[in-house]
């Protein structure tokens, strides 16, 4: 999981609450139960309502809480939900003739061809591993992993 899946998971919580008021539906305090309503996207996207003990229930809500240090970001003005239509589109076209626009700096490619690819002086191959690592001292310090390689059958070449 990279930090783009993280940057996402999070983004989610931080641009709304975890279940909004109107789809707690029950409470039960001599049951000690929490209903509340959920789409289910499996069924054709219906509406239905989960009966959880509460217990459970707070534990899947905490799953969904901000940590420490994030901060809820809600919209106001150009980008609040009731006007973020009609404003962006008034916004793009001002900035269309805005004099301060700038035109961004085009991308020159690099005129050198990359490097050719790495060849393993044995086969030629441009699948190299790392198998050992000499350092200034001259100790050879043997990868594990490559241990598992060499012992794997059909690796080594009968020469």
């Amino acid at each position: 999981m990279g930090s783009t899946h993280v940057l996402d998971y999070f983004g989610r919580y931080t641009h709304r609450v975890a279940i909004s008021n109107r789809r707690l539906r029950a409470l039960d305090p001599s049951a000690r139960t929490v209903a509340f309503a959920y789409k289910d996207y499996a069924d054709g996207h219906r509406l239905k309502t989960m009966v959880l003990p509460a217990v459970e229930f707070i534990r899947r809500f905490g799953f969904h809480l901000l940590p420490p240090g994030f901060t809820k970001i809600r919209h106001y003005g150009l980008l609040g939900n009731n006007r973020r239509k009609q404003q962006v589109a008034l916004a793009r076209a001002a900035l269309e003739k805005s004099p301060l626009r700038f035109e961004p700096s085009k991308v020159v490619q690099p005129a050198t061809p990359p490097p050719p690819p790495i060849l393993c002086p044995y086969c030629q191959s441009t699948n190299v591993r790392c198998i050992v690592r000499i350092d200034s001292s001259g100790k050879c310090i043997l990868f594990t992993r490559a241990l598992l390689l060499i012992a794997a059958p059909g690796f080594a070449d009968s020469s």
